[in-house]
């Protein structure tokens, strides 16, 4: 049962991890895009309206990428092996909101 235990809480916290670095690399990719609508617009570029649906595009993929991560914790959650690990859940919530008010901010644009 112990070792049970810890193979659930190692995966619990592998899939955390992965979150982690999702969540890194979510920020970084949505700062580059961003950043190329800004400079596109800056610049008068008539091709803004591309970069938007390239966010859109990246925003989607991220989305794919955390519902995956999520369906991860989920099962280790649900396997009743691993209690009290909300932190996983926590993580995904506070992603789930992050991509929420960036096509919030997209679609304001």
């Amino acid at each position: 049962a112990a070792e049970e235990e810890e193979a659930a809480a190692n995966a619990a916290s592998a899939a955390e991890a992965k979150l982690a670095a999702l969540q890194a690399a979510a920020a970084r990719d949505v700062a580059a895009a961003r950043g190329e609508v800004e400079a596109m617009r800056a610049a008068g570029a008539q091709s803004a309206t591309r970069a938007q649906q390239q966010v859109r595009q990246l925003v989607a993929a991220l989305k794919a990428e955390q519902g995956r991560h999520q369906e991860a914790l989920q099962a280790v959650r649900e396997s009743g092996r691993v209690a009290g690990r909300r932190e996983g859940m926590e993580e995904v919530a506070a992603l789930q909101r992050e991509l929420s008010a960036l096509e919030a901010a997209l679609a304001a644009e």
